[in-house]
């Protein structure tokens, strides 16, 4: 995890990877899931970057293009690591019962949580993000709630990594669209996000007139 202070416009709480993942010795591949990696990085300098081992196949191809899209940053061959940049999370893809495995021996590790869900529409693989345990929404919005002296701390959200930010919010409301883990916790369940429905539920609430 790291948060943004736009306050003094630096960086600042970092949870890295890096005491985890040393890129000269796993070359990419973890050595125990035998996984191609993509290291998101923070560098010197405020850069944002993602490294990635040798690409092996089409899909593999597709979704370094995806990460570039998505997340607007340059990617790089892991050969490339930089001295001093911080891995801010790990992802990774591959056959389903290969990421379940991954996913339940993270879920043993403290120090590390992880997400995971399909990665193309039809194709038989899934994705898998890992990052520090403390790397969580819930461990961001209560730093925040404490910095800023807030009182009362609403939430919303719709899959797995929202869970952390319910168990410590006053309130937590749940998309229509969520998984039924959030919608267990969830104070209460709203629109679906496809239809604005935390932007409506904010003007209704707080009397801003609707969008």
């Amino acid at each position: 995890m790291i948060v943004w202070d736009p306050v003094t416009e630096q960086y600042r709480d970092f949870n890295a990877l890096n005491h985890r993942w040393d890129p000269p010795l796993t070359q990419g591949h973890d050595r125990d899931w035998g996984l191609p990696l993509f290291l998101f990085t923070l560098e010197p300098g405020d850069v944002h970057a993602i490294y990635h081992p040798p690409l092996q196949n089409e899909t593999e191809r597709q979704l370094a293009a995806d990460f570039a899209t998505r997340s607007m940053v340059k990617l790089y061959p892991l050969s490339k690591f930089p001295d001093g940049a911080l891995i801010t999370n790990v992802s990774a893809l591959g056959e389903p019962n290969r990421i379940d495995k991954v996913e339940q021996q993270v879920t043993q590790e403290r120090s590390l949580v992880a997400y995971s869900g399909v990665a193309l529409e039809g194709a038989q693989l899934k994705w898998i993000d890992i990052h520090d345990s403390q790397a969580s929404k819930g461990t961001a919005v209560e730093k925040l709630k404490g910095q800023l002296g807030v009182d009362n701390l609403l939430v919303f959200g719709d899959s797995d990594n929202d869970l952390s930010m319910f168990t410590i919010a006053d309130e937590a409301y749940a998309l229509s669209n969520a998984k039924a883990a959030v919608k267990e916790v969830a104070t209460s369940i709203i629109g679906h996000h496809d239809e604005d429905a935390v932007a409506k539920f904010l003007c209704q609430r707080f009397e801003l007139g609707m969008p």
